[in-house]
């Protein structure tokens, strides 16, 4: 109304004279005052109706995870979010559970794994009957004791946390009973719902890609760690085949939704979403897109503008891709690398002594900070970070299919540690430290240290 108001004040002025103009000015500029404290009123009358706690000092604290704010204020204070895998055995279920974990977590977000496989092996056994695994039933009841921990976790509706189930969830059955349980009655509007529940399906579309997950889930899980390969493989495979006779994929019926789809690559092939809106799940949106299933491996290298130089003049960059090298597994995905083709350097803008010409010929490319932030100024590398700066680090940290190198000052490798080790918090570096080495997968974290000294 105020705009209308002043289009045609002025078009009515354009033949008036100066006191006439004044005039108008003073009328236009009363009625802009006048709409501004009726907003106020409303604005005071809708408080007093229905009051809302005004952020204090304690909660900002609250809100920072290591040294930068991770969430709108007016986002934190928000229903709880219940993320459902969905998915056959050996599909990338709880490797795609854990890096969403870990980046929930580092954003501020209090987030919580629950596998279903540990109350299998608590109230089943570690080796169940394979016709076991196409019995929804037998399922539900394993649910209703992971629910009950669920919610005794999850508290009050408002707690702004998250909780991840990884599970197959194959059925129909067993969707609809984890639904009727979170959210009660699902012909009520979303916004009274307790708690809003997605469900994120995984989906690959090769056999050679399904192959190599399978062997590597065959390889690590606790149900096979006292039976040969063979064994192992035909137990699996009957697992398997009773998992797809009640296996049921998604339907729009059940939105909201993800479903990540693989291909030959380990890259996501295609990512379809349904019903999902929200600033959080948006935020998960890119990141799915950036997730791949190959676990790679991390080498954090502790340095300073001071001590690169003497450190490249040494030959201590060619030692430590040298061990590096060594030290990745000889069997199963993200194997077979070689100082050729698959090591990438990561290092601050202000190490402007590393160039092609002081790297060996083991690395594929170099990549500075000022090309992983999209051209963010990040200078003063050895300063606490925003997380504006952080965030495509990170990304791209989940992105990237090459071993990285990275060398940077302590206050960077020990965020990164943190960031990859899933802690609280960043883990101390010392400068010439030894070279720490993380290998994320699905099951954990594996860490190793090497003397580079040595």
């Amino acid at each position: 109304i105020g705009f209308c108001l002043n289009r045609f004040l002025l078009f009515m002025s354009q033949d008036e004279g100066e006191e006439e103009r004044k005039v108008n000015y003073e009328h236009e500029n009363s009625f802009r005052v006048a709409v501004r404290q009726y907003s106020e009123e409303l604005k005071a009358e809708a408080t007093l109706k229905n009051p809302q706690p005004q952020p204090q000092l304690e909660d900002k604290q609250e809100c920072r995870k290591r040294g930068f704010y991770a969430l709108p204020l007016d986002q934190v204070k928000c229903n709880n979010m219940v993320i459902c895998m969905v998915g056959l055995p050996a599909r990338g279920k709880t490797f795609i559970a854990r890096r969403l974990m870990r980046y929930l977590n580092w954003m501020g977000v209090e987030t919580k794994l629950s596998n279903l496989y540990l109350y299998r092996k608590t109230y089943v056994g570690s080796a169940p009957e394979p016709a076991w695994f196409g019995n929804p039933e037998e399922r539900k009841t394993l649910l209703a004791h992971l629910l009950k921990d669920v919610t005794q976790w999850l508290g009050p509706a408002d707690s702004g946390k998250v909780v991840i189930i990884d599970a197959s969830n194959g059925s129909k059955v067993n969707r609809e009973y984890l639904k009727a349980q979170l959210i009660g009655n699902p012909d009520e509007p979303v916004h009274v719902h307790p708690h809003h529940i997605f469900f994120l399906e995984a989906v690959c579309n090769s056999a050679e890609r399904c192959q190599a997950q399978e062997n590597n889930y065959i390889r690590h899980a606790d149900d096979y760690e006292n039976m040969s390969f063979e064994e192992a493989k035909e137990d699996f495979d009957a697992r398997l085949e009773h998992s797809k006779q009640g296996y049921e994929p998604l339907e729009k019926s059940e939105r909201p939704y993800f479903r990540i789809m693989y291909g030959k690559k380990p890259c996501v092939d295609r990512l379809e979403t349904c019903g999902v809106s929200g600033y959080l799940p948006t935020r998960l949106t890119h990141m799915l897109m950036n997730i791949h299933l190959v676990p790679m491996n991390f080498f954090l290298i502790t340095q300073t503008s001071n001590t690169i130089g003497s450190f490249l003049e040494s030959g201590g960059l060619k030692h430590a891709l040298e061990v590096a090298a060594e030290s990745l597994p000889k069997e199963g995905p993200g194997t077979g690398a070689t100082l050729e083709k698959d090591f990438v350097l990561w290092v601050p803008t202000t190490f402007t002594q590393i160039d092609q010409t002081a790297v060996p010929p083991g690395v594929v490319e170099i990549q500075k900070w000022k090309e992983l932030t999209y051209g963010q100024p990040v200078d003063r590398q050895e300063a606490a970070w925003e997380a504006s700066v952080l965030e495509p680090i990170m990304f791209e940290l989940e992105r990237v299919r090459f071993h990285v190198v990275v060398i940077a000052a302590p206050e960077v490798t020990s965020e990164l540690h943190g960031y990859l080790a899933e802690t609280d918090g960043p883990v101390t570096h010392e400068v010439g430290g030894p070279m720490h080495q993380l290998r994320p997968h699905g099951w954990g974290v594996q860490h190793t240290t090497h003397n580079l000294s040595a």
